[in-house]
């Protein structure tokens, strides 16, 4: 608690300095104070003499200038041998220790995934790239909440359960829009990338016709080297190339994407 007025610090007799603040530490089982002291008794281990009133008496009481924090045990500072899993494991109730380490384990391999993906090469055998926690975590999810919605609904028909189920599939409507709108809005963004870099890239007959390309196939062709790329829109128009799974398999010089979503 704040002093109402400063309380005297001594050292031989003599006013060094004065504390201004004073509890009882329940922790430290001692009284603990803040004050201010001349530098030169300011050293730690320093031992002084605080005034201290007990019924209207004053005292002077022993007094050891230490560091702050007054308590900081170890334990405030240690790590847990395995990190988060352990802490959260041990402390959750039982019932929910699963789920927490499953998800603890979709994360981990979620951002391994992602580590991953820019550490190694990228061809067009590995560019394929999945959403771990959209295909292997909230879709499952929803998929299994719709089906038990959709069983409550069929063994016992109300107004509620079947509430439940359309709200169910609304869901997963709701999250296939999700992802479905992020990858067009990013053809989109593709498909003007590709068109600025052909014009400068394909030769004159060529430019005419880049508005011919489809999304698709503009998709496709941005994992090709500025090099082959006239020779494969060339292709790609001709129609030799028709989808995109031919144009990304006539690729000589993969460009690799991480940037997908």
């Amino acid at each position: 608690m704040a002093s109402r007025q400063a309380v005297p610090v001594y050292k031989g007799g003599h006013q060094v300095g004065k504390a201004t603040s004073m509890t009882w530490s329940p922790v430290l089982k001692k009284l603990i104070t803040l004050a201010t002291v001349s530098r030169e008794y300011a050293a730690v281990g320093s031992r002084l003499r605080v005034e201290f009133t007990i019924d209207a008496v004053r005292h002077k009481v022993e007094a050891t200038v230490v560091r702050t924090p007054f308590f900081n045990p170890p334990r405030k500072v240690a790590v847990p041998p395995s990190g988060l899993t352990v802490n959260l494991a041990r402390r959750a109730p039982s019932r929910h220790r699963v789920i927490i380490l499953c998800l603890i384990g979709v994360f981990n391999a979620y951002l391994k995934e992602g580590f991953m993906a820019q550490a190694q090469p990228q061809t067009y055998a590995n560019h394929g790239r999945s959403v771990a926690a959209f295909h292997f975590v909230a879709l499952p999810i929803l998929a299994v909440n719709f089906l038990w919605s959709a069983y409550r609904a069929v063994t016992g028909l109300s107004f509620e359960t079947a509430l439940a189920a359309l709200v169910a599939l609304a869901l997963i409507i709701v999250a296939l829009c999700a992802r479905l709108f992020a990858l067009w809005a990013q053809d989109r963004v593709i498909r003007f990338e590709m068109r600025l870099k052909l014009a400068e890239l394909l030769p004159d007959d060529l430019k005419a016709r880049i508005s011919d390309l489809t999304t698709s196939q503009l998709v496709a062709l941005r994992f090709a080297s500025d090099a082959e790329l006239p020779a494969l829109v060339r292709q790609t128009l001709a129609g030799s190339l028709a989808d995109q799974k031919a144009i990304k398999q006539a690729v000589k010089d993969w460009q690799a994407d991480y940037q997908r979503v």
